[in-house]
């Protein structure tokens, strides 16, 4: 879902126009485009709903609110301007204005501004504007900024440097405005006055005494000036006292329309709106002045530089800042070092005892780089390689290289995917880097893979964590087999059988030992040697009577011979030449003999292998390796057992742990 994108409240081409004619309020919010105005909306607010203007506003996001002032509440002045270059018209103007306005109104209640010329003329004219304090202010209560513009400085942004012999006016009978603009042969003049009367035949003798007196001043002849007023008495006659009317010739509204964009030609929408309207385009050239007067003088917010500046102006305010900022300098660091010892005594209690543990670690930490550095612990990286190495890996030569800190291992496993096992677990120890497995296909006749894994030592001294299911320390090879029946018994050296009389006769096996085995070539619990040491020893049985076993040939208890060949494993979980055979599994030559029948592990259904954890798999695996290749099983034995096999190793395989 796409999140709207935040707008912002006000819209810097928005305008907006509010013109009170009577009690009624008439705005026209509009857009500025390319140089010209489009009109937006238009609406009248009715006394009891000048309050929604205020919304009004904010819904069309004005970024500028002009108000329009009434003609009886300013003092107006039109002056010719000197032939000179354009931008020294305006001081020229500025020079006039102080003379007409001097004393009438504030800064912020006066506007001046340079009128439009028309085509062909030579002189210029300016437009001079006061609002005095005294004068009458429209009722508008808004919470936002607004400025204000003279309704004749409207009709000077309608007329626009157009020249018609009509004039045009604008009057409001509840406050008496007349604002009216009357062309020249040097171009036009624009008066603003207040015409009150106590009925409508002698306010219009008013208003047309004042066109007459208006078109006189400028040089207009008696006849044009009888034809301009009696032109005017009928359109007078029309206005009544509920509200104002703008008279606008029509070339005249014409030219502004075509800079209006969706406002029409009527008659009557401009005599409505037209006030407004001007107002709007005021803003858009270089009339926009004459709609910026202000009811308040402008407050100015510093920033929080500019009023640090004036307070530091004052010659002893910033002497004593400067020699706060030297005591500064001076004792803060003190003040900020005793801050931070007091809050190292509150967390960290005694600081020399800290101290003293600090330098004990830091020297411990130069030993152990310089051991690293000098030797490694090799029985360590031993134990983690065999720790790293799955059931059913047989490792045959492991080669170390200090100086390269290379390591090559070599062996045979039961399948390809147990070395790449064992690759992951070397990485994953993070102990060890550039791990490269690699094997070969099985030779003819063999059931081995003969692999190859190079690598290198990236940390020898790093403590390798291990799952504790997978640690040889903790989860022996034995019990990985046999479960939690299986119980270590270290190996010992069986103790010499009491010397015998001269004339006893010597057994090599007849003897009956206390628990049922047989003395001499039988090991202690009751396994025979030739079962103990593999195929091909003949025990007890070619031994004389009395002499004791050899030690490097792993016999011991009946459960700690139970790790079996597969694995290959030591005393200690570590890699070692010895081999077990596991329990009731016969020998070669207990096969030979007449030994006992091979032990077959229950089968188990589908859905009980489906059921099996990783651990569990093992452990099955483990007792079907042990018997399915036994010469004692009949052809359709093995092949059962076989599959049975593959089952297992394929859930082993399934639930295997995922690693990192």
């Amino acid at each position: 879902m796409t999140r709207p994108i935040p707008q912002p409240a006000t819209d810097p081409a928005m305008l907006a126009a509010l013109h009170q004619t009577g009690r009624t309020w008439r705005g026209v919010a509009a857009r500025r485009v390319n140089g010209k105005i489009r009109v937006v909306e238009t609406r009248d607010f009715a006394p009891d709903r000048q309050p929604h203007i205020e919304e009004w506003l904010s819904g069309h996001r004005v970024s500028r609110t002009i108000c329009v002032l009434p003609a009886s509440s300013v003092v107006c002045r039109t002056t010719a301007l000197p032939s000179a270059a354009p931008e020294q018209l305006l001081p020229a103007l500025r020079l006039q204005a102080e003379t007409y306005l001097l004393g009438t109104a504030p800064p912020h209640r006066q506007a001046m501004a340079v009128l439009h010329a028309s085509a062909g003329e030579t002189s210029r004219a300016g437009l001079i504007l006061a609002w005095p304090e005294k004068a009458r202010k429209p009722e508008l209560a808004l919470t936002r900024p607004v400025t204000y513009a003279p309704d004749v400085a409207c009709l000077a942004a309608l007329v626009n440097g157009t020249r018609t012999n009509d004039p045009t006016l604008w009057v409001d009978r509840t406050d008496g405005s007349v604002a009216l603009a009357l062309s020249h042969p040097q171009g036009a003049v624009f008066r603003a006055a207040s015409e009150s009367a106590d009925n409508d035949g002698e306010w219009r003798s008013g208003v047309s005494r004042l066109l007459a007196e208006t078109a006189l001043s400028v040089g207009h002849s008696d006849d044009f000036t009888e034809a301009l007023v009696h032109g005017t008495s009928s359109w007078l006659s029309k206005v009544n006292g509920e509200g104002g009317m703008l008279f606008l010739p029509s070339m005249v509204a014409q030219a502004a329309a075509a800079r209006v964009e969706g406002a029409p030609v009527d008659p009557s929408w401009w005599s409505r709106y037209g006030i407004a309207t001007g107002a709007l385009l005021a803003t858009l050239d270089q009339l926009e002045p004459l709609t910026a007067l202000r009811d308040d003088l402008p407050v100015a917010t510093p920033s929080a530089v500019e009023r640090l500046a004036a307070v530091l102006s004052s010659r002893r305010l910033a002497t004593a800042a400067a020699v706060l900022a030297l005591l500064v300098l001076g004792f803060g660091p003190l003040a900020f070092n005793a801050i931070r010892v007091g809050v190292l005594h509150m967390k960290a209690g005694d600081l020399d005892a800290l101290t003293a543990s600090l330098e004990e670690r830091e020297s411990k930490l130069r030993m152990y780089d310089e051991l690293s550095r000098a030797t490694w612990p090799m029985a360590k990286l031993i134990g983690d390689i065999a720790n790293c190495a799955p059931i059913g890996i047989a490792f045959t030569s492991i080669s170390l290289d200090e100086d390269g800190k290379d390591i090559q291992i070599q062996g045979e496993a039961d399948t390809g995917s147990l070395v790449n096992d064992m690759a992951d677990r070397l990485i994953a120890s993070r102990v060890f880097t550039d791990v490269t497995p690699s094997y070969n296909d099985r030779e003819q006749g063999s059931t081995k893979f003969k692999f190859t894994i190079s690598a290198k030592v990236r940390s020898p001294y790093l403590a390798a964590k291990f799952e504790p299911e997978e640690d040889f320390g903790v989860n022996p090879l034995g019990r990985r087999i046999h479960g939690e029946r299986w119980v270590w018994k270290p190996r010992y050296t069986p103790p010499q059988p009491p010397a015998q009389p001269e004339n006893a006769t010597a057994s090599t096996g007849a003897a009956s030992a206390p628990g049922g085995g047989t003395q001499g070539g039988a090991a202690p619990g009751g396994t025979s040697v030739a079962a103990a040491g593999g195929a091909g020893t003949s025990g007890g049985a070619s031994r004389p009577a009395g002499t004791t076993p050899p030690a490097g040939n792993g016999t011991g208890s009946g459960d700690a011979a139970s790790e079996s060949g597969n694995g290959n494993r030591g005393d200690f979980g570590r890699t070692g030449p010895r081999t077990r055979t596991a329990p009731n599994i016969p020998t070669a030559a207990q096969s030979g003999s007449g030994g006992p029948r091979v032990e077959v592990p229950p089968l188990l259904t589908p859905e009980e292998i489906a059921q099996l954890s990783h651990a569990d798999a093992q452990k099955a695996m483990l007792r079907l390796i042990s018997v399915k290749d036994s010469p004692q099983l009949s052809e359709d034995e093995r092949k059962t057992l076989n599959e049975q096999y593959q089952a297992v190793l394929k859930r082993m395989r399934e639930a295997a742990p995922v690693r990192d």
